[in-house]
């Protein structure tokens, strides 16, 4: 393939007389450029001088329409070389475009819309399936599909931890979370269990207090009266002392108690003795009781 001196078109003239891939123009291909497609247009519609930019552009397309014709027309022709690639892509690029080059040389010309049929030609032989360099492409498109499967299958790996780690994690707060609840539970029993232990624990210490250090019964059995350190009526009988002043001073302890404080202590109470409804009720029902008595 011979190009052309596009530097020496500078007319119609010139255009008409080069050789297009090393060849003289017949008749029927030098119409091309007295197409008025190539002419300056005048402002009353008419057509004059030339316009050799666009003379130009036709000529450099008619040259590579020739080589690309040339190829198009190699019975044997299973490839296509670098250069050859590059006919079709300028074809290709001018017909996408439909310059002024393309429709000058398709329309005009004395293969009168044959560049077509010429880049069709081509395109067989760049997609012939026996074409070293379409195996090439493919082989290289089947490792980069490859390439890619096998980066997308590691992020997926990296994926997949991710989330198990992040699984992991949420398992991990949510035991720890269960585990704080228990002991705030716990705690709040324990304070509740607490609060019960000392009201019992004050019940016995003031009754222990007054029975040690008022009422000192050290009479022997029998007597059915005994002195006391009482400064005023200081003989009891032994029955009011083992009896019937214990049940005041408890009384006394039980209506200072906050009735439903009390009972709410009760519901929370944890120890074995109370670790029942039953036994809770009973409780209820024993505090009522005692604070009926008159």
């Amino acid at each position: 393939m011979v190009d052309i001196d596009i530097t020496k078109i500078n007319s119609i003239a010139d255009a008409k007389a080069a050789e297009y891939n090393g060849k003289k123009l017949e008749v029927g291909d030098k119409k091309i450029f007295d197409s008025n497609l190539l002419k300056v247009k005048k402002t009353d519609g008419t057509f004059d001088g030339k316009d050799v930019a666009k003379i130009k552009a036709t000529a450099q397309f008619l040259d590579d329409y020739k080589k690309a014709e040339e190829v198009s027309k190699k019975a044997d022709k299973k490839n296509l070389e670098a250069t050859e690639s590059a006919l079709l892509s300028k074809l290709e690029a001018e017909k996408a475009t439909n310059s002024i080059a393309y429709q000058a040389v398709n329309d005009e010309g004395a293969a009168k819309g044959q560049v077509v049929k010429v880049m069709d030609a081509l395109e067989k032989i760049l997609i012939n399936e026996d074409s070293p360099d379409l195996k090439a492409a493919l082989d290289a498109s089947e490792a980069k599909k490859q390439q890619i499967e096998k980066q997308l299958k590691t992020k997926k790996g990296e994926h997949a931890s991710a989330v198990e780690k992040l699984d992991a994690s949420r398992t991990d707060r949510k035991l720890a979370t269960a585990e704080k609840v228990k002991i705030i539970k716990a705690i709040g029993k324990l304070k509740v269990d607490t609060k019960i232990l000392n009201i019992l624990n004050s019940m016995v210490l003031r009754n222990k207090e007054t029975m040690e250090t008022v009422f000192k019964a050290d009479a022997k059995p029998g007597i059915s009266v005994i002195k006391t350190s009482f400064p005023v009526k200081s003989f009891a009988h032994p029955a009011f002392l083992t009896d019937d002043l214990p049940g005041q001073i408890i009384l006394k302890i039980f209506k200072d108690l906050n009735k439903d404080e009390f009972f709410n202590c009760i519901d929370n109470c944890s120890d074995t003795n109370l670790n029942s409804v039953t036994k809770k009720n009973r409780a209820k029902l024993l505090f009522e009781r005692i604070l009926s008595i008159k």
